[in-house]
């Protein structure tokens, strides 16, 4: 079984991606500077048993929904990907900063945790809304 990790920021993407037979992370990276004209970055870490890929990648990524659909054909590439299809991730999961006392452990995500966390984004005002519109585009390019 394989967990994504996300985690939005205002103008980065974080990921890692779990092996959960193996306990262990398999490939991880970050988008950064997204939406800057001037100088997007993406760097990708994949991890083989104890061979490590570096891969970095220097162009405009225009929001985080392209960053994410980067991470995906990353993640699928078929000769350097970690994953042989989309069938093998299980679950996605996404950072949320501060879920007041109503989500202080791992929650599964559904429409009442996304209105729920959306009434209560004003207590990490510069992440929560970010973090929320991650969720959505997980949701968007992993709707399985």
């Amino acid at each position: 079984m394989r967990i994504l990790v996300l985690n939005a920021g205002s103008s980065s993407l974080k990921f890692q991606l779990f092996d959960m037979d193996r306990q262990e992370a398999i490939a991880g990276g970050l988008v950064e500077k997204i939406g800057e004209t001037l100088g997007s970055v993406a760097h990708w870490k994949i991890i083989d048993g104890e061979k490590r890929y570096l891969l970095k990648v220097d162009r405009e990524i225009k929001d985080h929904q392209q960053g994410l659909n980067d991470i995906a054909q990353l993640l699928l590439h078929p000769k350097d990907g970690t994953l042989e299809d989309r069938s093998q991730l299980q679950a996605v999961g996404h950072r949320v900063v501060h879920g007041a006392e109503l989500f202080s452990r791992p929650t599964v995500v559904t429409g009442e945790v996304m209105t729920a966390l959306k009434k209560i984004s004003f207590l990490a005002p510069l992440h929560n809304p970010l973090n929320l519109k991650g969720i959505e585009i997980a949701q968007e390019v992993f709707p399985e």
